[in-house]
């Protein structure tokens, strides 16, 4: 069923393309081919598929958002320099690979070896010493879009781009225990209203901030398209 919604085994998804390629952290040459598949970590596969939503708080559903938020700066991602692979995607591929992925649950698999640059720059690990648009993070167990990244590379300052995955850090503590829409509406007002305060104190009405702020705040993509535009940031291609 196709649905707007963020997929969160997405990048497992991916892996298994080609025998699991996609996500492994992969030399920066990129030099992967059908002939000689880089392989994932087991574990990696296995907490990915097991991450969908976080549990509901069974006792006390009505306790979320939590009353404070508090995270030490840069725990949504580490602040590593976003992926410039504008040249790794082609034509038709970001948006096939985002389709696919991200959307088509069950066809990611589907795609070919020419796949296999796209994938390397639009799927990373928090090791690797740039990041591309979608994150794995072992120790959360969780897939994660590269917000700050993406604020970055639209040309936004450092301190808009942190503000902003400030603010995702804010909303993912607070609704630890619930990932429904809810709760994110009652945390942006409640524990992390600084947080969006120091967006707009940061990125003065900057594009990236309006682009990026819906995405995080309902932590979906509305249409295939912004997140189509969110890849190319990183790879390039159409």
């Amino acid at each position: 069923m196709k649905t707007y919604r963020i997929i969160a085994a997405s990048c497992a998804a991916a892996l298994l393309i080609l025998g699991a390629f996609a996500c492994k952290e992969a030399p920066s040459e990129n030099t992967a081919t059908a002939t000689k598949v880089v392989l994932p970590d087991a574990e990696w596969l296995d907490d990915a598929e097991a991450v969908t939503e976080p549990p509901i708080d069974a006792g006390e559903p009505d306790a979320c958002p939590r009353a404070s938020a508090a995270y030490p700066p840069g725990t949504w991602l580490p602040r590593k320099p976003p992926r410039d692979g504008a040249f790794a995607c082609e034509s038709g591929q970001t948006s096939t690979a985002v389709a696919a992925c991200e959307f088509q649950e069950g066809t990611c698999s589907t795609l070919g070896a020419k796949y296999v640059p796209c994938f390397f720059c639009l799927y990373t690990r928090e090791t690797e010493a740039n990041l591309g648009f979608r994150v794995f993070v072992p120790e959360a167990g969780v897939e994660r879009l590269n917000f700050r990244g993406y604020a970055l590379r639209a040309g936004a300052s450092e301190a808009c781009a942190d503000a902003l995955d400030d603010y995702a850090a804010c909303l993912d503590v607070a609704c630890a225990c619930s990932r429904k829409a809810t709760c994110y509406k009652k945390a942006k007002t409640g524990p992390c209203a600084k947080a969006s305060d120091a967006i707009a104190a940061a990125c003065e009405s900057h594009a990236a901030a309006t682009f990026l702020r819906p995405i995080i705040e309902a932590n979906a993509f509305s249409t295939e398209d912004e997140a189509i535009t969110m890849a190319k940031a990183f790879c390039g291609g159409s």
